[in-house]
C-alpha cells in the first residue's frame, strides 16, 4: 500500500486531478456510484 501522504505529493507533482471519498478499505464496494462517477468524469474529461 502507497502511504496517502507519499500519494498525495506524487498526485500533486504530475498534477492530477484527485477524487476523496470517505470510504472503507475498497471504495468499490462501500461507495460503488461515487467512484463510479468518478471513473465516467474521468473518461468524459479525457475524451474531450
Amino acid at each position: 500500500m502507497i502511504q496517502p501522504a507519499l500519494q498525495e505529493a506524487m498526485a500533486k507533482k504530475i498534477s492530477a486531478h484527485v477524487v476523496k471519498l470517505p470510504t472503507s478499505h475498497v471504495p468499490q464496494l462501500s461507495r460503488p456510484r461515487q467512484v463510479a462517477g468518478a471513473i465516467f468524469a474521468a473518461a468524459v474529461h479525457q475524451s474531450k
